[in-house]
């Protein structure tokens, strides 16, 4: 019930009393490079699809800040069946951006034939299977990291434990590099499509619920990438995170005459 209105050159002003349903603060205003996210600042069993101003949104009324499954601290979001959520990040004209975040999974997962369809206008596209890996869109198939750039056993996703899931995109080569609790898993995957800069992240989750928490969207390296352990696969000194963003690869490709003896 509005009690009274004026209309000025900087907008209308309402005033009155107000019910605002599910829908209200639906409408949101991405956030900016660099951005963080651990939830602790919004209040438990709020949608994060009313956390306005802040990006997030929600296809469906799933995505829910709760503190009973939490990586640190005392709060994490929570992704529900058959919810989408979604953080829009304004990172126009910046080439490298790194994606740091932690998930955990009630493992529900893709088996067999069944994968998400590949969209457009996404950069990186990657899912958990029922093998317990990161599979990820590389070069017009999805492509199952069962084993790292070395040949070493990639990370596994066990059900209820937290895993970091990292990847570096790299605007002007268009592609990217995808690491798991700090380990290299692939490296040079071309982008799903082209993407001129980052504007968002997507999680949806199958019959279940998946969890997220302490998410970084920055424009440097991760700090703990360049220390754990499996991060200096080809033992050069240099940890993986800081190769991979100075070439676009971690192994040095070979230079100079080669001689060949029979």
């Amino acid at each position: 019930q509005v009690s009274n209105s004026t209309v000025t050159v900087n907008g209308v002003t309402l005033t009155g009393t107000f019910t605002l349903n599910s829908q209200w603060g639906t409408s949101l205003t991405p956030s900016s490079l660099n951005f963080t996210a651990d939830f602790e600042t919004y209040s438990t069993n709020i949608p994060l699809s009313l956390c306005g101003g802040d990006g997030w949104s929600a296809s469906a009324p799933g995505g829910w800040v709760q503190g009973s499954v939490t990586h640190q601290g005392a709060k994490a979001a929570m992704v529900a069946w058959p919810s989408t959520l979604s953080q829009a990040v304004n990172g126009e004209w910046i080439r490298n951006v790194w994606t740091d975040v932690w998930l955990n999974d009630c493992e529900v997962r893709y088996a067999g034939m069944s994968t998400p369809t590949v969209t457009t206008n996404m950069a990186v596209m990657l899912f958990v299977n029922t093998n317990n890996h990161v599979v990820i869109w590389n070069s017009n198939a999805w492509d199952e990291c069962a084993l790292d750039v070395a040949g070493n056993a990639a990370p596994v996703f066990s059900t209820g434990q937290w895993v970091r899931v990292s990847f570096y995109e790299d605007f002007t080569a268009q592609q990217a590099a995808l690491f798991v609790n700090g380990q290299l898993l692939r490296q040079q995957v071309p982008f799903v499509s082209y993407v001129p800069s980052y504007h968002s992240f997507n999680l949806s989750s199958g019959a279940g619920a998946a969890y997220l928490d302490d998410v970084q969207v920055w424009t440097n390296i991760p700090a703990t990438l360049t220390n754990m352990p499996m991060s200096d696969l080809d033992h050069d000194g240099i940890p993986d995170a800081v190769e991979i963003v100075r070439k676009g690869t971690l192994y040095d490709r070979p230079t100079g005459t080669v001689l060949l003896f029979q």
